[in-house]
């Protein structure tokens, strides 16, 4: 997942955000399946 919060080590998370199948950006940073612009909660 990409998002700009940081979650504390061994916190319990909630993720919102986009599912994304076969995202490539390039430079070998090629995912499966990703969440962007997440939100932790």
């Amino acid at each position: 997942m990409t998002s700009q919060d940081v979650p504390k080590v061994g916190e319990i998370v909630t993720v919102n955000g986009t599912l994304r199948a076969d995202k490539d950006f390039g430079g070998g940073y090629k995912y499966a399946v990703i969440v962007e612009e997440a939100a932790i909660k």
